[in-house]
């Protein structure tokens, strides 16, 4: 009975621990968010700017601040967005958490998307936003879900597009055929890509 009770303590001191470390890394990437807002032009932190995609390419080599949140978020990403409604309270923090997944390399992309879309399917992302997101303007993390067609990981986010996005289905269906990858090697060696 002694041992219960002991282990009953640990167990709800170590709970207590997580939550108030989560709180804390909650509100650090809050401050930090805010943080990066100061260093960006007020006229391109307004939605219509944006979620104009072309408009956030870069964002953490033109913005410091900003490059300093996206590697914080980018420590814990699971975590922030599992609290993805507590960091970004709105719009604009919406767009500038949600761009984190491009502002990485391809597998940061892909693992970020994961996420993404199980915040759309959640109701936590809408539909517009994860469309953003989606089809970035970096030719690299644009492409890749197509490239990499093969790799079980992708292979899964591609079964959570065509939930999230029916309107699509064909598409991830030839995606997933490597139809999608073969018409991306002709439109290479058309040289539509760079």
């Amino acid at each position: 009975m002694r041992t219960s009770k002991l282990l009953l303590i640990v167990c709800v001191a170590a709970m207590a621990a997580q939550a108030e470390s989560n709180a804390g890394r909650v509100e650090m990437l809050r401050e930090q968010l805010h943080l990066a807002k100061t260093d960006i032009p007020t006229d391109i932190l307004r939605p219509a700017v944006l979620g104009e995609s072309m408009n956030f390419i870069g964002f953490s080599e033109k913005y410091g601040s900003y490059g300093e949140f996206a590697r914080s978020v980018s420590n814990c990403w699971r975590e922030a967005l599992s609290n993805f409604g507590l960091i970004a309270t709105n719009a604009v923090d919406r767009f500038l958490l949600l761009g984190v997944g491009e502002q990485f390399d391809e597998d940061f992309y892909i693992d970020y998307m994961d996420g993404i879309v199980d915040l759309n399917t959640n109701g936590i992302v809408t539909a517009s936003e994860l469309n953003w997101i989606a089809w970035p303007p970096r030719p690299d993390l644009l492409t890749c879900i197509r490239r990499r067609y093969r790799e079980s990981k992708v292979m899964t986010l591609v079964d959570k597009y065509k939930i999230a996005m029916p309107q699509k289905t064909n598409y991830w269906n030839d995606v997933l055929s490597g139809a999608a990858y073969t018409n991306y090697l002709e439109e290479v060696e058309a040289g539509l890509w760079q």
